[in-house]
């Protein structure tokens, strides 16, 4: 299962879906888009930390301003649309 932890400067993504193989998995798949999108935009809009290896990908902004504010709340819609669809695969914790 992937666990999303939702901060309020941030997010942590940590686990595999294993709702198919490796490289056929759409819910891993659809999670890690999201997330990179997230730290991408917040790398080229807003002073960011993030951690990515195999199996955590972690966010913090350091300074939130509005853009980074909008830019985290709607990756954080993106991340429920995923769990209403594929909720077996994917739980949300907000921290």
């Amino acid at each position: 299962m992937t666990r999303i932890i939702i901060k309020s400067n941030g997010f942590e993504i940590t686990g595999h879906a294993r709702y198919a193989k490796a490289g056929q998995d759409i819910v891993c798949a659809a999670v890690s888009a999201i997330g990179y999108t997230i730290i991408g935009a917040l790398e080229q809009m807003a002073n960011v930390k993030h951690e990515v290896s195999t199996a955590v990908m972690k966010c913090e902004v350091e300074s939130m301003d509005e853009t980074a504010r909008i830019i985290l709340e709607t990756g954080k819609i993106g991340f429920r649309q995923i769990e209403q669809a594929y909720g077996e695969w994917v739980k949300i914790m907000q921290e």
